[in-house]
């Protein structure tokens, strides 16, 4: 049913806009009704999704956890439209809540959230609007009522006065700038290489205010983002702080401080996590505290706070609105608008422990790709689910919440059909799942028949056609040509190095218990999931060539990079009887050793002796017959030493006598 589905929408989708429309005509005028006025009044969706941008989605300036493709699946195929995934039916999309609400939340920043999403919209080839973008600073607009029109210092990198003015501060100086206002407030700057003031024309403009900045005081201090310089920083925040906001008048007031982000470490490019705002927040709170009476007092915004995923919360009900103008909520949505919204995330303390805060309808997904990298879920904060990329977890999410959306009652009755009945074969219908043949046949136009019974097969209705039999178009469902030599590479590359290679049955497993025996492997063994035809490319010419015969249906592959092979097998033996798939779910067949093992002969590669196993009983076979080798060899040792002396005197004899 899933193959029908899935090659009837591109067939649909192949079809010009008159064929559509006649098609439409053609239809029972009670089904038409129905379908306008489901798609004029649909439910929206009853779910968003949260994404964490630096470790999740970006290292640096790339891309990683295959975070192009996966944000590509929210979106229609020209990228500007948010859609489910293409496998679902256009007359099934307006009853499916196609359209699926997503933002980034991260603490990062520096830059306003236009330009942010501009950068994304570049790097991931999607169209990203601003208003998806929630920066860790992005809070600051609504204190701009407060401190509108007073004097106030934004401290970071990127352009922070830049992102403060776009909020609405009228009299705002980065760090850089005020800073410059100060002759030897810094008395390492004669010894910096480096320049670190701004660049932006912008900025360059506010270099010289109307103001009298020797004698306004600082009303307010905004970290909107990491800072670049922290001697310095440290040193003239110190002052602004302790003094009342005019350096060098002696003690006044604290004026507020606000931190955009609490984060002690991110991951950027490094391949190790670099220290962040809360690092430099716990560093001007060591020696403010040192050098005051009293402590010093903030307020910090961004992941963990619960306050930030409450605004995250209100967004996307506002993006979900924007998208369906005219739905009501679904019967699942509560007074919170999303029955779940998924935080995907890479730092447990914070993504993973703000979603908890956070509460219903937040649910947590932490990925192997950023801060976190451990094999199980984290020991403090753990979360809902733990997978490996981001990828993976919009995977899961897909399958989750449309699952059940396509259900046998959710389709129009034309479309509604039930478990095939035994019939001749001759009036089978072609397979058309896209996992078992690359080309299948549908009718290039819709039926114009009555909506069928309930009983009835597809195939046996398509033989109470009248009329001639229509003309049938070719589609293929195949991935892009660059994925697959991807997969092949990967494959090739897991080879390396392998001992066995395992086939696994996995149709009709879900993504979650696909996880879950990745999990369960050891450091040594990876489970790659990819198609019969790719995995057969890359070990063509190869010993692995053996498992051709077997690579037929849906199978994940196992790679054994250890010679202890039985230790390697046994997590998915262990899933097996855990979920009672022994029969349905089972090895296909290996290679080890270039001698392939059918299903039968598995036994065999799971009792064989370990290593350690081996060497003892080497040393106990030795033990014995060493003794006697020895005594063997010593009594023919002393003849042949006897023969060599005797031999060496005759030849100084005959050397004497010359």
């Amino acid at each position: 049913m899933s193959g029908f589905l899935f090659a009837l929408a591109r067939g649909a989708r192949s079809r010009s806009r008159t064929e559509l429309q006649a098609a439409q005509r053609r239809r029972p005028s009670d089904l038409a009704h129905r379908f306008s006025h489901s798609t004029a009044a649909t439910a929206r969706p009853s779910f968003g999704i949260a994404f964490d941008i630096d470790g999740v989605i970006l290292r640096g300036r790339s891309p990683i956890g295959g975070s192009p493709r996966a944000i590509r699946r929210l979106y229609d195929d020209d990228g500007s439209t948010l859609a489910i995934p293409r496998i679902v039916l256009h007359c099934i999309e307006a009853a499916c809540n196609p359209k699926i609400p997503f933002l980034f939340l991260t603490n990062g920043g520096g830059v306003p959230e236009h330009r942010r999403a501009f950068e994304l919209t570049e790097l991931l080839g999607v169209n990203i609007s601003p208003a998806q973008i929630m920066l860790g600073h992005s809070p600051y607009r609504e204190l701009v009522n407060r401190f509108e029109n007073d004097l106030i210092v934004a401290v970071g990198k990127g352009e922070p006065s830049v992102v403060m003015s776009e909020y609405g501060y009228r009299k705002v100086l980065s760090i850089d700038e005020y800073s410059s206002y100060f002759r030897d407030i810094d008395p390492l700057a004669p010894f910096k290489t480096w320049n670190v003031g701004q660049t932006d024309s912008n900025v360059s403009a506010k270099v010289h205010p109307s103001y009298d900045v020797y004698a306004e005081r600082v009303k307010g201090v905004f970290v909107v983002s990491d800072p670049v310089d922290w001697g310095r920083d440290l040193q003239v925040l110190c002052d602004i702080l302790s003094t009342g906001g005019l350096p060098g008048s002696g003690k006044g007031d604290q004026p507020p401080l606000y931190f955009a982000a609490d984060d002690l470490e991110y991951q950027g490019a490094f391949p190790s996590e670099r220290l962040g705002m809360g690092a430099f927040r716990i560093a001007l709170e060591s020696i403010y505290n040192q050098l005051n009476d009293h402590p010093l007092k903030y307020t910090s915004y961004g992941k963990p706070n619960p306050s930030v995923f409450k605004n995250a919360a209100s967004i996307l009900a506002k993006l979900v609105m924007n998208m369906y103008p005219n739905s009501q909520l679904s019967k699942e949505v509560n007074d919170c608008q999303f029955s779940t919204i998924y935080m995907i995330g890479d730092n447990p303390k914070v993504d993973i422990n703000g979603a908890s805060k956070a509460g219903r309808p937040w649910s947590s997904i932490l990925t192997r790709t950023g801060v976190f990298r451990g094999k199980d879920n984290d020991p403090v904060f753990p979360a809902d689910l733990v997978v490996d990329t981001v990828e993976d977890a919009i995977s899961y999410i897909l399958e989750k919440e449309y699952k059940h959306k396509l259900s046998h009652s959710t389709l129009p009755s034309f479309l509604r059909v039930s478990p095939p009945r035994p019939i001749q074969p001759a009036r089978s219908a072609p397979a058309c799942s896209p996992f078992a043949m690359e080309t299948c046949f549908l009718p290039s136009t819709l039926p114009t028949a009555k909506p069928l019974p309930a009983f009835q097969t597809l195939s046996t209705a398509a033989s109470l056609r009248a009329g001639p039999r229509p003309r049938r178009s070719t589609i293929r469902a195949a991935i892009s040509r660059g994925r697959k030599e991807d997969t092949v590479a990967t494959v090739r590359e897991q080879l390396e190095g392998c001992y066995l290679l395992a086939g696994i049955r996995y149709e009709g497993l879900t993504v979650k218990q696909i996880q879950g025996i990745r999990d369960a492997l050891p450091d040594t063994c990876r489970l790659l999931v990819a198609k019969n035809t790719l995995v057969g490319k890359a070990i063509e010419g190869t010993p692995w060539e053996a498992l051709k015969p077997c690579m037929k249906g849906m199978n994940a592959w196992l790679f054994v990079h250890t010679e202890e092979v039985p230790t390697a097998l046994k997590p998915y033996r262990a899933f097996q009887k855990e979920e009672r798939v022994e029969e349905t779910n089972d090895f296909i067949g290996a290679v080890f050793e270039g001698k392939f093992y059918g299903p039968g002969d598995f036994k065999s590669l799971e009792t064989m002796p370990s290593r350690a196993e081996v060497y003892a009983q080497l040393l106990g076979a030795l033990q014995g017959p060493a003794t006697s080798l020895v005594t063997t060899l010593q009594a023919p040792a002393r003849d042949v030493v006897a023969v060599l002396s005797a031999y060496v005197r005759k030849l100084e004899e005959e050397a004497g006598a010359a």
